[in-house]
């Protein structure tokens, strides 16, 4: 291949449009109420539509957690720089809802890197939940 093969090749790799176009077809695929998901390379299912909990805090954290999963989220993104992992942990086990259908991930920062089997345990110790279905690996910027 040539340069100018190479940036085609590239671009088709890169195509947000085409992106957009499968994420639109899969998001038109979910139901009231259920969410549609995607297959990570480990098998597992996640959530494409999921509560962000970044400016959550206290009962309104619970509550928001609680009733979001209680009318369909089944994603909540979490984080130990929330410092709201105990409130997540309580929404998700009001809701009623089986664990086995919330997909919960919180975040490893670089500054966890040097212990991270120890900051894994403290989210888990803080949420409470069992376990935690993926953990997003914050890089340096």
């Amino acid at each position: 291949m040539n340069g100018i093969e190479n940036s085609r090749a590239d671009a088709r790799l890169f195509d947000t449009s085409r992106f957009a176009r499968q994420i639109e077809k899969v998001l038109a695929s979910g139901i009231n109420g259920k969410a549609p998901v995607i297959t990570l390379s480990s098998g597992y299912d996640m959530p494409m539509v999921g509560l962000g909990t970044y400016s959550l805090h206290g009962r309104v954290c619970i509550n928001s957690i609680c009733t979001a999963i209680q009318n369909g989220y089944r994603l909540i993104d979490t984080a130990s720089f929330y410092g709201n992992e105990k409130e997540v942990g309580e929404g998700i086990r009001r809701s009623g809802i089986r664990r086995e259908e919330i997909f919960v991930t919180t975040k490893l920062y670089p500054n966890q890197y040097g212990y991270a089997g120890k900051a894994i345990d403290e989210a888990l110790k803080k949420l409470d939940v069992g376990y935690i279905d993926a953990r997003v690996i914050i890089g340096l910027s």
